[in-house]
């Protein structure tokens, strides 16, 4: 049996189930404007699990973040949200500050199991003034692989 959801049709195995996983990955698979969408969202999805972690550690409510950076909790909880557009630096810099959390930008040159750090810039720091700069010419392996030299 095939049931349509929004757009998409599902085997009914996956909505049965209730697995978001086996729903999401046969979406995937099935759907080219699906996974172009969800290709598309991977950063915002990435800095909005960031920004719910960061908030959780610092052990505040979406209304607190919201009060302390002089937003509508609506605000943080779209910026929490998968969807929509990617924040600007700005807004991630008043959102750590709202953490008492650091926030930087780093630029690393990428190899398949090696990077270094070209460039790094501290966007907000509750103490130190520039932490993200003394990262300049780190060098660290990727995912735990052998390293290898980075132009």
């Amino acid at each position: 049996m095939v049931r349509k959801l929004a757009n998409w049709k599902v085997e009914s195995s996956s909505l049965e189930t209730g697995s978001l996983d086996n729903l999401r990955e046969e979406l995937l698979h099935s759907d080219p404007a699906f996974r172009k969408l969800w290709d598309a969202s991977t950063a915002k999805r990435a800095i909005a699990i960031a920004l719910v972690r960061m908030r959780l550690e610092a052990k505040r409510t979406q209304g607190e973040i919201a009060t302390r950076a002089g937003w509508d909790k609506a605000f943080v909880s779209r910026l929490e949200g998968a969807s929509g557009p990617v924040p600007d630096t700005a807004t991630l810099a008043r959102y750590a500050a709202a953490c008492d959390h650091a926030v930087g930008v780093v630029f690393a040159a990428v190899g398949k199991r090696h990077a270094r750090i070209t460039d790094a810039v501290t966007l907000s720091s509750p103490t130190a003034p520039h932490p993200f700069e003394e990262l300049k010419g780190d060098d660290f392996a990727i995912q735990g692989l052998e390293q290898e030299p980075v132009g």
